[in-house]
């Protein structure tokens, strides 16, 4: 009669488990922490950029805006250009801030934009209004839309532009001011009594912020902004 012999199984001990259990985890785990390391740093990448594209936008609003501060629709030759009202005392370009905000943190300007010569203040409609502004209020960046007073201190008249997902820790403008006789094109403040005087303006923007939600994200810009239309005083050139 035959008889069969059953080879003897062989397996693992628990021990030898355990250990493939354990070498398992770690790898699993190695791996977790390289996948939350990359979620974490491609979160942080694309709130960097979001943030940067925002105040990007908003410093790209008001430079764009701020170089057509004293545009007049007179025609040199023609219109004595001393006497553009867009560059008087009350609408020429100036900075200051709003109440509890920090110092020059407000930026304001006017501009001839229908082109009839004449200051509109908005009084009879709002798309009539020439006299603009930008400044910090409450951790946002606001523009002047209407209003019956032109100053940095109005509380009506001024729009948020910024998102509330986005806090603007800082904001400052520096008129910078240089002058050039039109006579003698001797360059130099002031220029000479009587004689043709040429101011040629320039603002330095500084714009901060961060997100509201990770304050640790923060971004700083600088820009400057060449003003197109110079200021004259005395006579026309």
């Amino acid at each position: 009669m035959l008889k069969f012999k059953r080879a003897a199984q062989q397996g693992s001990t628990l021990i030898e488990l355990m250990i493939s259990i354990t070498l398992g985890l770690l790898v699993i785990s190695s791996i977790l922490q390289v996948y939350v390391s990359m979620v974490t740093s491609s979160a942080a990448t694309i709130n960097q950029t979001r943030l940067v594209e925002e105040l990007r936008t908003a410093s790209t609003v008001m430079t764009t805006d701020l170089r057509r501060a004293g545009y007049y629709g007179g025609v040199p030759g023609v219109d004595d250009l001393t006497n553009n009202p867009f560059v008087n005392a009350t609408n020429d370009i100036s900075v200051g801030q709003m109440t509890g905000e920090a110092t020059n943190s407000c930026v304001l300007f006017s501009y001839d934009l229908d082109g009839d010569k004449t200051v509109d203040d908005g009084s009879v409609s709002v798309t009539d209004m020439e006299q603009f502004g930008y400044r910090l209020n409450a951790s946002g960046l606001q523009m002047r839309t209407s209003g019956s007073t032109f100053s940095c201190t109005d509380t009506a008249g001024w729009e948020t532009i910024t998102t509330p997902e986005v806090d603007i820790t800082s904001l400052s403008f520096a008129l910078n001011v240089s002058c050039l006789n039109a006579s003698t094109g001797v360059s130099g403040c002031p220029c000479t009594s009587g004689d043709p005087c040429q101011y040629i303006r320039e603002v330095d923007i500084s714009l901060a912020g961060r997100l509201a939600s990770q304050t640790a994200t923060s971004v700083s810009l600088s820009d400057s902004v060449r003003i197109r239309n110079d200021k004259y005083t005395s006579a026309a050139p």
